[in-house]
């Protein structure tokens, strides 16, 4: 019976060349391509809710800062918990598993190589966020933008 299969040309596929896992995933899967800036449709994403809170927020950034901080960031893993994109001098950040956003950075540029932060919105909604003191939210939104935008 192995031979009639055989005759019938039913295995030679297997024959020529065995496939690894590895080939089959990226062949038969099409690559899912990253853009690379990061936009409001890349990521599910909610507004700020009416409730926010003025975060006394100071500081700038040069030309060159501002052009990275511009690509955003785009969750690649569970493990990354905050989607980034700017819009109209705007950093939007939001959490990554429920989109909604937390923080919305507004600048402007105040010379030629210096962008400066004119207003911080923090979501003030205790259902979406809570809202610690000044001192943690300034240091977590430090954090987020040198480690995950200018790293």
């Amino acid at each position: 019976m192995g031979n009639y299969f055989g005759q019938m040309g039913l295995f030679d596929s297997f024959k020529k060349k065995k496939k690894t896992v590895t080939e089959i995933t990226q062949h038969d899967k099409p690559k899912k391509v990253r853009p690379e800036i990061a936009d409001k449709d890349c990521w599910k994403n909610t507004p700020l809710p009416t409730e926010t809170i003025d975060l006394p927020y100071r500081r700038t950034f040069t030309k060159d800062e501002i052009e990275k901080i511009k690509k955003g960031m785009i969750p690649e893993q569970m493990e990354d918990k905050w989607f980034i994109y700017c819009q109209d001098e705007r950093i939007n950040i939001h959490r990554s598993w429920t989109g909604v956003q937390i923080y919305r950075i507004e600048y402007q540029g105040v010379a030629d190589d210096e962008f400066q932060v004119t207003k911080v919105l923090v979501n003030g909604d205790k259902k979406h966020y809570n809202y610690q003191d000044v001192d943690e939210e300034t240091k977590l939104l430090n954090f987020l933008i040198d480690r995950l935008l200018l790293n």
